[in-house]
């Protein structure tokens, strides 16, 4: 039987967990389910403390801390209870995935969501983490540049959509797969997913998602050569939910290098190298390797701009913070 003040501790932790989900910050969820799982592994409620890791790892991962969101992958893959619940490893290969995709490691990303879908050919059910499973493959691999192998898996993706009811779990799934029609060339498509995953994901049910998807699709239209009007409403979208609901640093600079590439594009290059010294100004942490595409594309801007010793400057930089990442420092 647990004593008074372990369960104490434990009912606390959860009431502090639940306050932090309502007030959607990330770095607090992230540190309450800490404690929770804390407060369970105290306890010997092994299950419940595993589920906290979990939330942990998923904070991390929307926080933008990759880099700690790969060890909590790596802690929950190594943990007994994963090697006997298919549904938890699967989770873990796919923040494993995220990490190392958001990460650029394109080639353990991939075979981290492979694995990923073998643990779960084990169990019957389960469509939304068999949903974000090939989500998470589509996307390794189209980043990976593999787009006709990612464009093979569409099909599987859709006949699980077509059977899922959870709105969220679909508005994700069909902009996976405008993601991946517009990476194939068919735009069209694309925007068509992108118009339908807009409607399943309201901003009210979730405005740190809301920000997410905005941000990602302007990115992803960026990528595919579009830089329209309606790519900008999304990136003006997801600052002014930011704005309400105050993102993370790696947030707020991730969502400045979107702004800056849609500047370039359209041909306002000085406005784009404005918006990155805005927000390098802002930045509380300088060796952080979430900046180095900041870096790179601030190079890129100044070299067009005719700053070149500026943009040697920015380019050391990045391949400074690169080294640290390489070694785990950052």
């Amino acid at each position: 039987m647990h004593s008074r003040s372990l369960e104490a501790e434990a009912f606390r932790c959860e009431a502090l967990f639940r306050k932090a989900r309502l007030a959607e910050d990330q770095h607090l969820i992230a540190d309450a389910a800490a404690a929770c799982a804390r407060a369970y592994a105290a306890m010997g409620e092994t299950s419940k403390e595993w589920d906290f890791i979990y939330i942990l790892g998923q904070s991390e991962i929307l926080s933008g801390a990759y880099s700690a969101a790969l060890r909590t992958s790596e802690l929950l893959l190594g943990s007994p209870v994963s090697a006997s619940n298919a549904d938890l490893k699967a989770r873990a290969l796919l923040m494993r995935a995220s990490a190392l995709r958001n990460k650029s490691q394109h080639v353990p990303a991939i075979a981290a969501a492979r694995d990923a879908l073998t643990a779960l050919n084990t169990i019957d059910g389960h469509l939304g983490i068999h949903a974000e499973a090939y989500q998470g493959l589509i996307a390794s691999l189209v980043e990976a540049g593999m787009i006709d192998d990612a464009w093979s898996l569409r099909e599987d993706l859709k006949a699980i959509l077509d059977r899922i009811s959870n709105s969220k779990v679909a508005s994700s799934g069909y902009w996976t797969l405008g993601n991946l029609a517009l990476a194939h060339g068919r735009h069209t498509e694309g925007l068509d997913y992108h118009d339908r995953a807009s409607e399943l994901l309201a901003p009210t049910n979730d405005m740190h998602a809301w920000a997410r998807f905005n941000k990602a699709t302007a990115d992803v239209q960026l990528q595919a050569g579009i830089a329209n009007e309606q790519t900008l409403d999304c990136i003006d979208r997801a600052k002014l939910a930011y704005d309400i609901i105050g993102g993370s640093e790696p947030e707020l600079m991730g969502l400045a290098v979107t702004r800056a590439r849609w500047s370039l594009a359209a041909g306002e290059p000085l406005k784009a190298s404005e918006v990155l010294q805005e927000a390098f100004d802002s930045a509380s942490v300088e060796d952080d390797s979430e900046h180095i595409s900041a870096h790179l594309l601030w190079a890129q801007i100044l070299t067009e701009l005719g700053r070149e010793v500026e943009a040697q400057h920015e380019r050391d930089k990045a391949t400074h913070l690169q080294g640290l990442a390489e070694q785990g420092r950052n």
